[in-house]
């Protein structure tokens, strides 16, 4: 790796740097009371534009930087009193299969009760001092370019706990040699495990629980369970878990087209849910999907070059007879892209392709990204046939992206497409400026 090169800037912010050798290289600045800066970034991002260093000199370039902004305040026991080395934690949204909360920091208070959160980015942020904190409830603080908000006041709360009991219903099976009766674990969106014991006759109770949503899974029978339950708004008694008998399913394939990969990997994905299952494969060269729960589901190849050709869904509402075929294609297709930009202009912002398939996103986005270089091209080489939705968007963040009502409100602005097999399609996409893009997070609460 080069050494870096620095400027100072003029008066005016104006810099140059002589006799570079070609090559590729990042652009930073960097000025006290402002957040560093990446050419191309979004603010507080360090994901710019990577600049390719021709022979002949580039045209004027412009990195803007934004003032940082801080978020501060007191935090007082439930008696008014300043609370010293109190926790606090800042979070702000993000996307994993519904909207949850991301800690970005976390701070303890000083004597006096003080703490201060500096050099943030503008954005929609949230503050938690309760380990049962649920971003579902919490009041958003949006913040400004520069802003100092220093005054915010967060009284703690004497602890909640939640009560939550139920049983086992009849007819789960123990695990062989088990020494131990089965055991709950109740996890929750943020924080440990705890475990809860289960009695004989199946019945289990807890007192201690946060106010918080909780996966749960039991161990020790030889049903896997995952269900979750939510004790945000109270406590919840009887609850019955259900025993669900999972399906072996076993899958074969062949190859149409040229030559295969010498590997293939096949996944399962459910419609409904977007959840996934792996398996490695057999001996054989089949896979087998063990305790694969009743629902609709999609096979798809997990391997560059291949798509599944047939069959589109497996409906396993009810156990297979048999072995299920999959028929894979090497007939992928390819999109050629650039951004619907000037002739000779470049991007102001990194910008990145979104495409979503437009079938398989049902409760949520389903797709992938790619960046665009500093001409604004960028390529998808290797997509299944099929109906695609593409946005390209500036100063993009893929923890933010997966809703659909997201994904709804840029709708006007993205491309439609339908590939066919082996197909190359040549595509201009608007571009969604940054200012869209947070106007579409605002209305998202983020």
């Amino acid at each position: 790796m080069k050494p870096a090169i620095r400027r100072i800037a003029g008066a005016q912010g104006t810099f140059c740097f002589e006799r570079l050798e070609p090559g590729d290289y990042d652009l930073n600045a960097e000025h006290l009371g402002y957040l560093d800066a990446a050419y191309g970034a979004r603010p507080g991002d360090d994901k710019g534009i990577l600049l390719t260093i021709p022979a002949a000199a580039l045209p004027a370039l412009t990195i803007k930087m934004v003032p940082a902004a801080s978020i501060g305040g007191i935090v007082l026991e439930p008696s008014g009193e300043p609370k010293e080395n109190a926790g606090v934690d800042l979070l702000r949204k993000t996307w994993n299969k519904a909207w949850t909360s991301k800690q970005l920091a976390s701070t303890a208070t000083d004597e006096r009760g003080m703490f201060r959160f500096p050099l943030l980015a503008p954005g929609t942020y949230y503050l938690s001092i309760d380990p049962g904190f649920t971003i579902q409830h919490a009041a958003p603080i949006p913040l400004k370019a520069g802003q100092d908000l220093a005054s915010l006041v967060l009284t703690m709360k004497p602890p909640t706990h939640r009560h939550f009991s139920g049983r086992l219903a009849a007819g789960f099976k123990p695990l062989p040699q088990r020494e131990r009766d089965p055991v709950l674990y109740v996890r929750p969106e943020r924080g440990p495990s705890s475990e809860i014991a289960v009695g004989k006759d199946g019945t289990f109770s807890a007192d201690d629980l946060l106010p918080a949503k909780y996966f749960i899974q039991v161990q020790g029978v030889m049903d896997g369970i995952l269900t979750h339950v939510d004790l945000t708004e109270g406590d919840l008694y009887g609850f019955t878990i259900e025993p669900v008998r999972g399906y072996e399913v076993r899958i074969s394939f062949r190859v149409e087209g040229n030559v295969p990969p010498q590997k293939v990997n096949l996944q399962m994905r459910e419609v409904d849910t977007g959840y996934e299952r792996f398996t490695s494969a057999e001996p054989d060269g089949t896979f087998l999907f063990r305790n694969v729960q009743p629902g609709i589901y999609r096979i798809e190849a997990d391997t560059a070059g291949l798509y599944v050709k047939k069959p589109a869904t497996l409906d396993l509402r009810k156990p297979q007879s048999g072995p299920i075929e999959a028929i894979l294609s090497t007939g992928v297709a390819r999109i050629d892209g650039r951004l619907d930009l000037p002739e000779g202009a470049m991007p102001s912002l990194a910008a990145t392709v979104v495409w979503m398939d437009e079938a398989k996103s049902r409760t949520e986005v389903s797709g992938d990204s790619t960046d665009v270089d500093s001409t604004g091209k960028f390529e998808l080489p290797r997509l299944a046939p099929g109906k695609y939705r593409l946005f390209a968007i500036e100063g993009f963040d893929d923890s933010l992206w997966g809703s659909l009502e997201l994904a709804a409100a840029l709708r006007e602005k993205s491309v439609s497409v339908e590939l066919h097999e082996s197909e190359t399609r040549p595509i201009a996409l608007p571009v969604i400026s940054f200012e869209e893009w947070t106007a579409a997070l605002r209305k998202a609460g983020i």
